[in-house]
């Protein structure tokens, strides 16, 4: 409205949740905001659940920010006070707070035995989050067991509500089995604390976006939204999940912190939240969450995909805005080295996937990686299709690699992980848009073509000079810490580059690997023809010099006796050779 002033202490989730509901419904939404950067899924749990569960109190200890009533506060555990016995006289105990009586089924006015209840810590209101880094364990009085419960939850209770927003989770990313006990622990609270307004409570769940947390692999964040998704279906809640790994990681930043866990986009986070939360409590033809495969079919090598009525709902499948190539998907055969597949969207209704070099795909995953931005398949109300794998058994999997495709020159991502030190890590090294491809040597530039040449929206045009003298080298983003180096190309028989020669004489280019021991492997200089039409350039696997399971560098090094000209790289094709066929030889 037009006081916008006083929306500077509301969540800018919460607050586009609430206007774009109101604007479906024409009914004034209330939003009560609870919401704390950095806290852990104990921090809002009640104090009697965390020592009743060991498995929650053990963890608590293991991270080490479990804190009685003989050390709350405290920075530093001693390791004798962790085996301690807690103190049972009743003239040393905190008051007992309210829920503490709801919670044993008591009337709050009741005598009864006084249990060991923590007083609430002292939270103080962040402006700004540039201390918090997930998983580095560092101590806040909000993380103290019970302190965001005491300080945040248990205020309300006895309120009617209709539902919650939960988008949390940074801090326990590494631990998705214990957080889902303590999510169902969390979710029993709820149902007891707070009375619905209809049959019960609409839980709305956020994946988390993509980020780079330290000590996790490609895809642990994958395997914790995996887990969201699950407690969406067993959890006595109902609950709705949206995706978020479309929406740009761009955040706002300032010379002294990086606020990458704090992406700009928050409107359109608040609107899926605020689509699903209709579909929970209209229900009918409404979407509750993100849309998720039903069923799958598998016709010789392909794979039949459905997906969630309302995600087809008026043939509304479709690709990201701009794309033209369904991306993200992986197939594998029974090595279960999973290799990207080729997808295509069938009347708006149905995904169809496979792999030209794999006759008995034996499993498949949709956007699983903890980086899955280029992976392009939305549902009917513009929420991106949930990640998934159709089965937990060990599996290698792929690890994204967008500048195969060669349609984009800058790419998000991390350079560097972002860690807690003195001095901080320089801004250069932040996450941010980089380059997926650079010209690393001689004299040349890359830009994009306006018309499509080949595989996608756009193709990667090297404009040089010079390169009769100092041939011109580009280079693709493989060392990026975001792409998870050494790369694994083990498994590829060949290296494809399709090109395109606009002018008019020869050219000759060079494939240039590195591997984690520093050798570098140059191959023979190829001939690019003098021909206007797309040409396929292959290095096959008995010509590659060098350990291709943990190459580090990949790139190509041009040469043109014409001196000035150009190319267009189309595409950067890994070919595949199946398990029969390492068998046979």
């Amino acid at each position: 409205g037009d006081q916008v002033y006083l929306m500077g202490d509301m969540s800018a989730i919460a607050f586009s949740f609430a206007r774009e509901l109101y604007y479906m419904l024409d009914v004034p939404i209330g939003v009560i905001h609870v919401s704390s950067p950095g806290t852990y899924i104990h921090a809002w749990l009640p104090r009697e659940i965390i020592e009743a569960d060991p498995i929650i109190k053990n963890h608590v200890r293991e991270v080490r920010l479990y804190r009685d009533q003989a050390n709350w506060n405290g920075e530093f555990v001693e390791e004798a006070s962790q085996d301690r016995e807690e103190i049972a006289s009743p003239r040393s105990m905190f008051p007992r707070p309210q829920t503490a009586a709801l919670l044993e089924g008591r009337r709050p006015d009741r005598q009864g035995p006084i249990p060991l209840v923590v007083p609430r810590a002292v939270v103080r209101k962040a402006k700004v989050i540039q201390d918090i880094v997930p998983l580095e364990r560092e101590f806040s009085p909000r993380n103290q067991p019970s302190a965001i419960f005491n300080h945040k939850v248990a205020p309300f209770v006895g309120l009617t509500i209709r539902g919650v927003l939960w988008m949390q989770g940074e801090s326990d990313v590494d631990s998705p089995e214990y957080y889902l006990r303590a999510f169902r622990h969390f979710i029993d609270t709820l149902n007891e604390l707070f009375i619905p307004a209809g049959d019960e409570l609409a839980l709305v769940i956020s994946q988390l976006p993509p980020y780079l947390y330290n000590g996790l692999n490609a895809f642990g964040l994958a395997s914790f939204n995996e887990m969201l998704a699950h407690a969406c279906h067993i959890l006595p809640v109902n609950a709705g999940l949206i995706t978020l790994y479309d929406l740009s990681p761009d955040f706002k930043s300032a010379e002294h912190y990086c606020a990458a866990l704090t992406p700009f986009a928050k409107r359109e986070v608040g609107r899926r939240m605020a689509i699903a939360a209709r579909g929970l409590v209209l229900g009918g033809d409404f979407s509750k969450g993100a849309p998720a495969p039903v069923a799958m079919e598998r016709i010789g090598n392909k794979w039949m995909i459905d997906l969630t009525p309302q995600a087809v709902r008026g043939h509304g499948l479709r690709l990201k805005p701009g794309d033209t190539v369904l991306k993200g998907f992986a197939v594998c055969d029974r090595s279960r080295r999973f290799v990207k597949a080729e997808a295509r969207i069938l009347y708006g209704v149905r995904v169809l996937v496979w792999h030209d070099h794999i006759e008995d795909p034996v499993s498949i995953t949709y956007a699983f990686s903890a980086f899955n931005g280029d992976a392009n398949l939305i549902g009917a109300d513009g929420i991106p299709v949930l990640p998934f794998r159709v089965d937990l058994e060990p599996s290698r999997y792929l690890v994204p690699m967008p500048w195969s495709d060669c349609d984009q020159i800058d790419h998000f991502s991390w350079k560097e992980p972002l860690v807690r030190d003195v001095p901080r890590a320089k801004k250069k090294d932040w996450p941010g848009e980089n380059a997926l491809w650079a010209v690393t040597r001689g004299r040349g530039e890359l830009s994009l073509t306006e018309e499509v040449m080949g595989y996608s929206s756009a193709d990667l045009l090297l404009s040089y000079q010079s390169a009769n003298e100092r041939p011109v080298e580009i280079d693709a983003a493989i060392g990026h810490a975001s792409a998870f180096p050494p790369l694994d190309f083990s498994i590829y028989r060949e290296i494809e580059l399709l090109v395109l020669n606009p002018d008019h004489h020869e050219k000759s280019i060079q494939l240039l690997l590195e591997d984690a021991n520093g050798v570098i492997f140059e191959s023979r200089p190829q001939r690019i023809e003098d021909a206007f039409r797309q040409q396929s350039i292959i290095w096959g696997e008995g010509e590659l010099a060098n350990d291709t399971s943990r190459i580090t560098r990949l790139a190509f090094r041009l040469t043109d006796p014409g001196a000035r000209g150009s190319l267009v790289f189309i595409r950067v094709n890994l070919l595949y050779q199946p398990m029969m066929e390492i068998e046979e030889g």
